[in-house]
């Protein structure tokens, strides 16, 4: 009989191989890159957007898999420790203990071998030892609060997106202020018997059924009386019941992420940064809204309640009496809900910043200057299209990652998310590599239109295809289809309109704002958004 490590060891190794061998073939592949690819592309700007998305990425994933980040609720109250383990006849010490031993090891050893076989060779200078002591403390610090059971909803969300930034950018803040290395190595070594104590801890009184429930005021349970003598609103429609429910479980993940990491960025300015900083910061705020679209996204598409498996859709929910429609309805405007509400907290913090840098007054002698010279509608352009395209670019990361989450299909959700990964730093890198050389950078500024062109029949195509299928399956109304129809295509006139003031006429062609707008645009997975519910509805 094997030991109770084995055991532990063998459940999730066996559960997420998959996973985690393609874990090990992306550090394989990313090798190879790094070997064949030239010595000048491998410079800070283009490795190191590799670096610093591809690889964590990939770090978060393992440390997800050993933390039983898969298996738990993240804005529950309840400890994310899964409860089928409780029964099992062994000590908490050995349920806690082996996990995050495991889990340590993999993340050390990952980041000991990517900075021996990737980084070096590529001219990156790192202390191996000091940065696998530092990714095995993150990878207990996420088990321990994880594990724990925090008394109140959304608690263990703000706590990770406040504790786990800061044991990764504590050491480069630190070098900013000169201290020494040795002073973070004990602080590291230190929290990791921590996070064991504390995951323990946290794992016996959840085995015991010791979950605590906070409350945030002391007249709360006269509150709750009042609240319930009160008459209970009744909803218009099951398709506003809907909206109601999806907003009530999944709109605040977007807008958490989002202004914890712009908390953190405004946070650095305060404390680190100058005016002169005032580009890089500005580009950080919109990226992050970017970059974390996709991971809500894949959140919101999950319609089960099962802890296990959250994504397909529960037998209760599927023989609700309402149409396949207004389930993703009801998904898309809670989408919706979630870029605006996201983009207004980062907008909040971004004002924070511009206010303290004293910019203002440089964008009045700005909107002076345009006024004067008479470039002042194309400068209304240029922000009206800044303001619109982003969230709506947004939306549309959110899209894909909620259309193929909607599915039911863990695989093809998990898929979507690691193309997304990979595609973000080869793309950058392809593009600042292409964008150095002048003639690679003519070439595709002269066959753009055709290659533009290319993805546009095809997204039309495929769109038309989707269209029909709907129909067919009588999913949407051809009214409500011929109306979305319309609204799409109104839009993109109004976006093209407003692209081709901001935009320099003369180096632009019209053709090429055109097929851009219509490639920005989501068409295929807004559309296939009810054929996937349909086909987790009816598996």
């Amino acid at each position: 009989m094997p030991s109770p490590a084995i055991a532990l060891a063998s459940l999730t190794w066996w559960r997420h191989r998959r996973g985690l061998a393609a874990v090990l073939a992306l550090c394989i592949a990313a090798v190879f890159v790094f070997q064949l690819m030239s010595a000048e592309t491998l410079d800070e700007k283009n490795g190191g957007m590799l670096i610093s998305v591809q690889f964590i990425m990939a770090l978060a994933y393992v440390a997800a898999v050993f933390a039983y980040g898969f298996d738990c609720s993240l804005e529950s109250a309840e400890s994310g420790f899964p409860t089928r383990l409780f029964a099992l006849p062994v000590r908490t010490r050995v349920l806690a203990g082996w996990p995050m031993l495991q889990g340590m090891a993999v993340a050390a050893l990952l980041w000991s071998g990517w900075a021996y076989i990737v980084l070096r060779p590529a001219g990156f200078e790192v202390s191996p030892g000091f940065v696998a002591l530092q990714a095995a403390a993150f990878v207990a610090t996420l088990q321990a609060i994880l594990w724990w059971p925090f008394g109140l909803p959304w608690a263990r969300v703000i706590v990770a997106l406040l504790a786990l930034p800061t044991i990764l950018f504590g050491p480069a803040i630190g070098r900013i202020y000169e201290v020494r290395e040795a002073w973070f190595i004990v602080l590291l070594s230190a929290l990791i018997p921590s996070a064991y104590v504390v995951a323990v801890t946290g794992i016996s009184r959840a085995r015991r059924g010791d979950n605590p429930r906070w409350r945030l005021h002391s007249r709360s349970r006269q509150a709750a009386n009042l609240v319930d003598k009160r008459p209970l609103r009744s909803f218009r429609s099951p398709a506003c019941a809907l909206t109601w429910y999806e907003k009530r479980r999944h709109l605040l993940m977007y807008p958490l992420i989002v202004g914890c990491c712009a908390a953190s960025l405004t946070a650095l300015h305060l404390a680190f940064m100058d005016a002169s900083s005032a580009v890089p910061l500005f580009l950080n705020f919109p990226f992050t809204a970017c970059l974390m679209a996709p991971i809500a996204g894949a959140f919101l598409g999950r319609s089960g309640i099962a802890l296990g498996n959250p994504h397909p859709l529960g037998a209760f929910a599927a023989t609700r009496p309402v149409t396949t429609a207004a389930l993703a309805a009801a998904k898309l405007k809670t989408a919706v809900a979630a870029t605006l509400v996201g983009w207004a907290v980062m907008l909040a913090f971004a004002a924070i910043c511009f206010f303290d840098m004293g910019l203002q007054r440089n964008a009045a002698r700005f909107l002076d200057r345009a006024r004067s010279e008479g470039f002042l509608a194309r400068a209304r352009a240029i922000v009206v299209l800044f303001v619109v395209v982003s969230p709506l670019f947004t939306w549309r990361l959110m899209i894909d990652s909620l259309c193929a989450s909607l599915t039911g299909r863990v695989w093809i959700s998990r898929f979507n998310l690691l193309l997304y990964g990979l595609a973000l730093p080869f793309g950058t890198m392809l593009t600042a590599s292409y964008s150095t050389d002048p003639a690679r950078y003519a070439f595709i500024v002269d066959n753009s239109a055709w290659w533009l062109g290319s993805a546009v029949a095809v997204k039309l195509l495929a769109a038309t295809w989707v269209v029909r299928a709907n129909d067919r399956r009588g999913l949407v109304e051809r009214r409500a289809l011929a109306r979305l129809l319309c609204l799409w295509v109104a839009v993109a006139a109004a976006l093209f309109v407003v692209a081709w003031e901001a935009l320099s006429q003369e180096k632009v062609p019209a053709l090429t704002v055109a097929f851009g707008i219509i490639l920005l645009l989501p068409l295929v997975r807004l559309f296939a958004t009810p054929l996937a519910v349909n086909w987790d509805r009816h598996r």
